[in-house]
């Protein structure tokens, strides 16, 4: 009796091992471990940062920016953020309220790196007409 239970004890495991490989080949390769977590911003993962601001730069909503907009003159703003943003990161910016309310007049934004900073981006926003022009906007920053 023990002869048979200690065979089907190690069949069972013999097929575990079997099954999980063959899943693994016909799934395409096993990988070596596990994929990183979300939200380390390096090999740890990806960083996701947005902040959203009113025309006179006073913040919405933010994730990982630090405070309202420096409003530097007329459509033309600083955005600050925790952490450098000037190294693996992509960044984007839209007109409008990241709000459920409130809408924005057809308009245009510009958006860059900050000279002179690593944790700061340099935002213009313009009218329909090409005119500097204080809008709501909304900005997205992604490192990975």
């Amino acid at each position: 009796m023990r002869k048979t239970l200690g065979f089907v004890a190690a069949s069972a495991v013999g097929l575990m091992i079997a099954g999980a490989s063959y899943a693994g080949h016909l799934n395409g390769p096993v990988p070596k471990s596990a994929p990183p977590p979300v939200g380390g911003g390096s090999h740890d993962g990806v960083a996701l940062y947005a902040a959203a601001f009113l025309g006179d730069g006073t913040i919405i909503v933010g994730i990982g920016s630090t405070t309202n907009a420096v409003h530097i003159s007329t459509g033309v703003y600083q955005v600050d953020f925790l952490k450098n943003i000037n190294s693996g990161c992509v960044w984007l910016g839209s007109p409008g309220i990241g709000a459920f309310s409130g809408t924005v007049a057809p308009s245009m934004i510009s958006v860059t790196g900050r000279a002179g900073t690593t944790k700061s981006l340099f935002v213009q926003t313009f009218n329909s007409t090409g005119s500097a022009a204080d809008i709501a906007f909304e900005i997205h920053v992604i490192c990975g």
